[in-house]
């Protein structure tokens, strides 16, 4: 009879360690940054590395690659001990992402904005991710999505 509760107690220690792996916000969060995708900025690919990853339908980019592909100047200051701003500007557009331990928070123009998808630190390249669409539109281009090829195409050209 003991041995059958030691037996019945060792199995059921396994099956929370092992549904504690598989549901485990870290191992979700990896299932969802799977599907990596492209990007074309006026008709020629901006090369990524790390490359670009969808999240929950919004395409995540490192922040430095875009920022200068759009003409962003880029400004990383660190706050305090606990929060840092990054800005990026371009003529009169003023974007910044205050980043700390509990908040991210994205300004336009002194406006607080709420993101479909809020950015990230890859912890494995130390990259800054940012939402493509919200960054994009901000300096007035116009973005589509190929969903098939998994290619965001931005059109920074003004009608003339």
């Amino acid at each position: 009879m003991k041995f059958k509760w030691k037996q019945s107690c060792w199995l059921s220690v396994m099956l929370a360690v092992f549904l504690l792996a598989v549901f485990s916000p870290s191992t979700v969060q990896a299932a969802q940054v799977a599907v990596h995708g492209s990007v074309i900025i006026d008709g020629k690919e901006l090369k990524m590395d790390p490359k670009p990853i969808v999240i929950n339908g919004s395409v995540m980019v490192p922040f430095r690659q875009l920022f200068t592909a759009l003409g962003l100047t880029i400004d990383w200051v660190k706050t305090d001990e606990k929060t840092q701003t990054v800005t990026g500007k371009n003529g009169d557009t003023v974007i910044q992402y205050q980043v700390s331990a509990s908040k991210w928070t994205a300004t336009l123009n002194g406006k607080e904005i709420e993101l479909t998808q809020g950015p990230f630190i890859d912890p494995e390249t130390s990259t800054l991710y940012v939402n493509l669409r919200f960054i994009s539109e901000s300096v007035g281009a116009a973005v589509s999505w190929d969903n098939i090829h998994k290619i965001v195409s931005i059109d920074t050209v003004k009608d003339k």
